[in-house]
C-alpha cells in the first residue's frame, strides 16, 4: 500500500496528466482516496465511471478546501492563476504539487507567496492523444520527474513529494529551474515550432502526393498533434530562452544551405558525419 494512503488527494484537471495521475495512483492502491474536478464534464463522468477518483468535487475552491494533498495538473497559466488566487487556502494544505512543464513563472509566484509546502514536479512523458483516451496508468512509469523544491531533506511535503513520484514509477531528479527551462527550450520547444514549420511548408509547397510524407517526415511531425492550447502555454512562458534557441537553429540552417551549396559531395558527407554524432 501507498505511504500516501493517509491522506486525501485531490487532482485539480483530469487531462491526459492528471487522468493519467489518478489511474497509476489508484492501480498501485485501491484504498486512496482521491478527489477531482475539471471543468470538462466528460471528463469527470470518465473519471467517476472509470473509477480513478473517488467524488467528483462541484468547485475548484471545493476540491482545494477538502484536499490534504493537492495536485495541480493544469495549464502552466492557469496554474500560476490558481496559486495566485488561493494562496490562503494553499498555505493550509500539507503538500502541494503542481506538474507544470516551464519553471521560472511558477517558481516565482511560490517565492511571492512564500507556499514552502509546494513542490513542483515536471515529469517528463506523454503522448499527441488527448481527453480521458490519454488516461494511461503506466505513463510515468521509468519517467524523468524533475523535482523543485525550496525545502528539501526531511521537510514532509519534500518527502512525500518523493513518495508520489515513487508510488507511481517515475525516476525522480533534480536541477536548478533554470537550467530545465534553458534545456526544455531546445528539447521540447524547438521540435514543436520545427514540426509546425514543415506542416505550414508542406502545405505551401502543393505537394499533394501522401506517398512522398515517408517516416522521416510522420517522426518530424509527431508532435504537432498535441493539444494546442498546452503547447503554446510552454512556447509563451519559456520565450525568452526559446527564441534564443530559434536563433541558434537559424545559424546552423544557414551553415547547412551553404554546405549544400558548395556542390561538393566529400564536404556534405564530412558534415554530417559529424553533425550527426550523438552527445
Amino acid at each position: 500500500m501507498s505511504s500516501l494512503g493517509k491522506f486525501s488527494v485531490g487532482i485539480l484537471g483530469l487531462g491526459q496528466m492528471g487522468g493519467s495521475l489518478a489511474g497509476a495512483l489508484k492501480a498501485r492502491d485501491r484504498n486512496l482516496r482521491i478527489n477531482g474536478f475539471d471543468i470538462r464534464k466528460p471528463l469527470v463522468k470518465a473519471a467517476l465511471k472509470t473509477g480513478i477518483i473517488e467524488n467528483a468535487s462541484g468547485h475548484e475552491l471545493d476540491l482545494i478546501e477538502s484536499s490534504e494533498i493537492l495536485i495541480l495538473a493544469l495549464p502552466i497559466s492557469i496554474i500560476i492563476e490558481m496559486l495566485d488566487k488561493y494562496h490562503r487556502h494553499l498555505l493550509r494544505k500539507i503538500l502541494v504539487i503542481d506538474f507544470g512543464s516551464i519553471r521560472a513563472p511558477i517558481q516565482k509566484t511560490v517565492a511571492k507567496f512564500h507556499l514552502n509546502n509546494h513542490v513542483g514536479i515536471h515529469p517528463v512523458c506523454g503522448t499527441a492523444s488527448r481527453g480521458c483516451e490519454a488516461w494511461n496508468a503506466n505513463l510515468f512509469e521509468k519517467a524523468p520527474c524533475f523535482v523543485f523544491a525550496g525545502q528539501k531533506g526531511k521537510y514532509k511535503p519534500y518527502i512525500l513529494a518523493k513518495r508520489l513520484i515513487k508510488t507511481i514509477g517515475g525516476k525522480m531528479e533534480e536541477i536548478d529551474f533554470i537550467e530545465h527551462d534553458a534545456g526544455f527550450a531546445l528539447t521540447s520547444g524547438l521540435p514543436h515550432i520545427i514540426a509546425y514549420s514543415l506542416l505550414k511548408l508542406l502545405r505551401d509547397s502543393g505537394i499533394s502526393h501522401r506517398s512522398l510524407q515517408g517516416p522521416s517526415f510522420a517522426s518530424a511531425t509527431r508532435v504537432a498533434s498535441s493539444d494546442p492550447e498546452i503547447v503554446s502555454q510552454f512556447l509563451f512562458h519559456n520565450r525568452k530562452f526559446l527564441i534564443k534557441q530559434i536563433t541558434g537553429f537559424e545559424k546552423q540552417l544557414k551553415h547547412f544551405k551553404a554546405l549544400v551549396a558548395t556542390g561538393d559531395l566529400q564536404v556534405l558527407i564530412e558534415a554530417i558525419e559529424n553533425y550527426g554524432k550523438a552527445t
